[in-house]
């Protein structure tokens, strides 16, 4: 632990295990999101407006990618149009959920008011090998989610199917 020019406590990021420990290496044939972690996501990607929510998503690697869990994230950015987060609060959140047996198996972002395509700063900052889900909270209670796998320079997009 380090302190920044700020006096506050900073984690090395090299540290940071930044495949999330839990690297495949095809995307799944599809995602399947799991009834209370859809309602989380929706409940955590609306509470961040007008700001972008993000979270850590937990779940199963197999064929397809059950997501089981998310636990949000803070958003620490300046601006609405981005999202950073602490990394101490990311090892956290990994931890809690390999605490409940579940793998770390992507991120959700959220693209308050505008749609689930990715961005160019997605792009930028995606992580591989991992499922990426981006919400879009409308002002209208919808929140539209989309998964992608991040795949040679580009996001290829993957089936999500729910859980009724």
């Amino acid at each position: 632990m380090q302190d920044d020019s700020m006096g506050n406590q900073k984690v090395d990021e090299s540290l940071i295990d930044q495949s999330g420990g839990t690297e495949v290496a095809e995307p799944p044939c599809r995602v399947r999101l799991m009834p209370a972690a859809a309602k989380a996501i929706v409940q955590a990607m609306h509470a961040a407006r007008p700001a972008e929510g993000c979270g850590l998503l937990g779940g199963y690697h197999g064929a397809e990618t059950a997501i089981a869990a998310c636990l949000p994230l803070p958003n620490r950015h300046r601006d609405a149009n981005g999202f950073d987060v602490d990394p101490l609060t990311f090892l956290r959140a990994q931890a809690e959920l390999e605490h409940r047996g579940m793998a770390v198996v992507g991120f959700v972002h959220s693209h308050p008011d505008g749609t689930t395509a990715p961005s160019h700063r997605d792009c930028e900052s995606a992580w591989r090998r991992t499922v990426q889900l981006i919400a879009a909270p409308l002002a209208d209670g919808r929140c539209p989610i989309a998964a992608f796998w991040f795949v040679d320079a580009s996001f290829a997009r993957i089936p999500v199917v729910t859980d009724p």
